[in-house]
């Protein structure tokens, strides 16, 4: 129990996602904001969760704090207060596994989690229940297609939203059916076919993701709602170390400290950027870890246990004011990386490009780049490009992040020790020394896997935005060979981001252009169509296009689209039709068009030529250099 409040009782409990979905219902009351969780929100609770479970599979991952009502007469249906973008996005997680796991006999039992079955007063008929029932515009219907879907794809969700009333297409309705998207297609690219991965995954999720349930009546909840925080309830470690931090002043620094504290709390809550996250990427990213922690990885329960015990180090017990202004700036120096923004929130091209590659979800470069941060300006933008390409790698050989912690937490100490050193020439060389012995033989020694995975690279395999961001890095370097090499490239974020994906063997199927596509095919053509499907979204059938070329361009065959290839500014796309001519010999084109090539043709063996194509190029602008 809590607390007694105005005679009514408040209670705590702790639940597993299995404890709580196989036995309660959720409901979200009309009077709650609606669903706003986006790629970024879920992309982080999904992230966290995995990595928890990569790096132990036996201990909890908790999720934070719910409030529910309940009336006296239904124990088991709660209103949720305050917690509803979690308990949805949960739910909508339990969704989507069941929808790539098996059923059956021998297969997996999800539905328990999802719906439940109820026999209707009215028609004495059994009915199927969800677990979680949305009151706002357009969304119960919607929870009630997800729920009682077994099988439901992306294609499939996305055909229930187009089909909707536009009265209906709701904000929140748009934003559950892209969560579901994004959530299918996360554990379709984390995981692939392989079932009994994603099996153990659920099982973790289900057993070992925790959270804790405060229950009150009705009445008394939004009072709770609003008072929570004062109450000291499940404290986290930035709540401790705060208080441990308050032990060390006098209580006239009270104010200042408190003052102080929200410089951190406020800013990370507003870029939505998880406290905890950032704490232990702050201790990995400045101070050497010893090896009573794992792999020198910090987690989060232990980041209160690492400063308690660590005063010498961090002297939050003699320079408890200088320990939080410490905090502050590595704070604002972290949100700023995340905004592609220098340390000092000036926008910083490197940076800028860098964030498209990560997105929302990945982050963990941020504990290098914390470390390095009183590198002169170049060669911390050096820096960020070699990082960029090693992330990149990484990315597409799907590293997992429990290596890639380990790894970067023995970098940070090397890069803080480089960033202290005065004399330049010697930071130069012991900043290449770095790169030789670090960057180098990671890149060498995912070079096989990276050409393998690369060469299978497709809409699925791997984020539409990470696809969108290779074609983009791999156009701007194209066109800076035609324009010359002395001037400046066109921005990736202003214009070749921009641009839209063009499938040249098009996405929309047409009765004719399948049957051109098998007639010129060496494979041959199934009632399905499965292999087009197949063809259509690897990344050699991809390229980009300005969005008015696009809409002309259509989804013909490549013989009906030559004329606007020819029209774009975007030397990828063209190049595909025609190759300028390359003038001088050895010329900045003359060189590029070596690694171009025009088809006339567009069938299966073209496609995996100019997926081959785009990997040699990958090859020239992904690279490790030394600084001069």
């Amino acid at each position: 129990m809590l607390d007694e409040q105005d005679g009514s009782k408040i209670t705590n409990y702790k639940y597993t996602i299995n404890d709580a979905f196989r036995s309660l219902h959720y409901t979200i009351p009309a009077y709650q904001r609606e669903y706003v969780w986006e790629e970024k929100q879920i992309d982080l609770l999904l992230n966290d969760i995995k990595s928890s479970y990569e790096s132990n599979r036996n201990s909890e991952y908790f999720i934070g704090t719910t409030i529910v009502s309940s009336e006296k007469d239904n124990n088991n249906q709660y209103e949720v207060i305050d917690g509803q973008q979690r308990i949805t996005t949960i739910f909508l997680i339990l969704c989507a596994l069941r929808s790539l796991l098996p059923t059956g006999e021998n297969g997996y039992d999800l539905k328990q989690y999802i719906c439940t079955t109820v026999t209707n007063r009215n028609t004495g008929r059994a009915e199927q229940k969800a677990k979680l029932e949305l009151n706002y515009d357009g969304t119960s219907d919607l929870i009630k297609f997800i729920s009682q879907n077994d099988k439901l794809t992306v294609e499939d969700i996305q055909k229930y939203y187009d089909n909707l009333d536009l009265t209906n297409k709701t904000a929140s309705v748009n934003k559950i059916v892209n969560a579901y998207k994004y959530i299918y297609e996360f554990f379709e690219e984390n995981f692939g076919d392989d079932i009994d991965a994603l099996g153990c995954f659920m099982a973790y999720l289900t057993n070992y993701v925790t959270f804790i349930q405060i229950k009150t009546d009705v009445a008394s909840a939004l009072k709770i709602f609003e008072t929570i925080n004062e109450r000291g309830v499940g404290l986290n470690p930035m709540d401790l170390l705060k208080n441990l931090i308050f032990y060390q002043v006098d209580k006239s620094q009270f104010e200042k400290i408190n003052s102080l504290w929200k410089k951190i709390t406020q800013p990370l809550e507003v870029a939505h950027e998880k406290p905890l996250r950032f704490l232990r990427y702050y201790i990995m990213a400045n101070y050497t870890i010893d090896s009573s922690y794992k792999d020198g990885v910090i987690r989060e329960e232990q980041i209160f246990d690492w400063f308690k015990s660590n005063e010498d180090k961090c002297k939050y017990n003699k320079e408890p004011i200088e320990l939080v202004n410490k905090i502050i700036s590595n704070a604002n120096a972290y949100i700023n990386f995340t905004k592609g923004k220098d340390i000092n929130g000036n926008d910083n091209q490197s940076l800028s490009d860098f964030q498209k590659l990560c997105g929302g979800g990945f982050s963990l470069h941020n504990i290098l780049l914390l470390s390095a941060v009183k590198m002169p300006q170049e060669l911390f933008n050096h820096l960020i490009k070699q990082i960029e390409t090693l992330i990149f790698y990484y990315l597409i050989t799907k590293t997992s992040t429990k290596e890639l912690e380990k790894i970067f937490s023995k970098w940070a100490d090397e890069l803080r020790e480089i960033s202290s050193i005065a004399d330049t020439n010697e930071q130069k060389n012991k900043f290449n020394n770095f790169i030789e012995k670090n960057f180098i033989p990671a890149i060498i020694e995912k070079e096989e896997e990276y050409q393998k995975y690369f060469e299978i690279c497709a809409l699925g395999t791997l984020q539409k935005y990470r696809i969108k961001y290779i074609l983009a890095k791999i156009a701007q370097y194209v066109d800076k060979h035609v324009i010359g090499l002395n001037l400046p490239p066109k921005s990736l974020n202003e214009h070749y981001l921009k641009l839209e994906i063009e499938h040249i063997l098009p996405n929309t199927q047409k009765q004719d252009v399948v049957e051109n596509f098998y007639n010129n095919a060496e494979i041959e053509a199934t009632v399905e169509n499965k292999e087009y499907d197949k063809y259509k979204i690897k990344l050699g059938n991809l390229t980009l296009l300005e969005k008015p070329i696009n809409v002309i361009a259509g989804c013909d065959v490549l013989s009906e689209k030559e004329q606007q290839y020819l029209n774009t500014d975007v030397y990828l796309t063209s190049s595909i039709i025609k190759l300028k001519d390359i003038g001088s010999q050895n010329s900045s084109i003359d060189k590029i068009n070596k690694y171009l090539k025009k088809y006339d043709l567009w069938n299966d063996v073209n496609i995996i030529d100019r997926q081959n194509l785009l990997y040699n190029l990958s090859k020239l602008i992904w690279k490790i250099e030394l600084y001069n």
